[in-house]
């Protein structure tokens, strides 16, 4: 048996009901969250969907502005439902907007030979 003594009792009653609300809260706060990030994902795999241009998608590994997360999760949305015009490429150390900084070369290299891949004057030939 565990006998409860009185000053317990006393702060159990009074705490139960706080502790109760808190919890109340930290679900409400949970199930807003979980919504918001489903009708985010839903809005981005709605225009992807719609979409009518190739997509390319750079992002820096240290980006500390947009989660790279964000770059991953479009890109994983998009193979679902496009084909061979997406391309994606995360640079390792690059803050935001600093790709470019980072990596020049090879900066210049994906985008460049993205758009060669795209324009009129490729798809037709030279």
């Amino acid at each position: 048996r565990v006998l409860i003594c009185k000053e317990n009792a006393m702060a159990y009653t009074f705490l139960y009901p706080i502790m109760r609300a808190v919890q109340a809260v930290a679900m409400l706060k949970i199930t807003w969250e979980l919504k918001r990030r489903y009708q985010r994902v839903a809005r981005a795999r709605e225009s992807i969907g719609k979409m009518q241009t190739p997509m390319l998608l750079l992002h820096g590994q240290g980006d500390k502005i947009v989660s790279c997360q964000d770059s991953k999760l479009l890109y994983d949305l998009a193979k679902g439902v496009r084909e061979g015009d997406l391309d994606m490429w995360v640079c390792k150390g690059a803050e935001h907007c600093q790709i470019w900084d980072k990596e020049p070369a090879e900066f210049e290299k994906r985008v460049v030979g993205f758009l060669e891949r795209f324009t009129i004057e490729s798809s037709f030939g030279k």
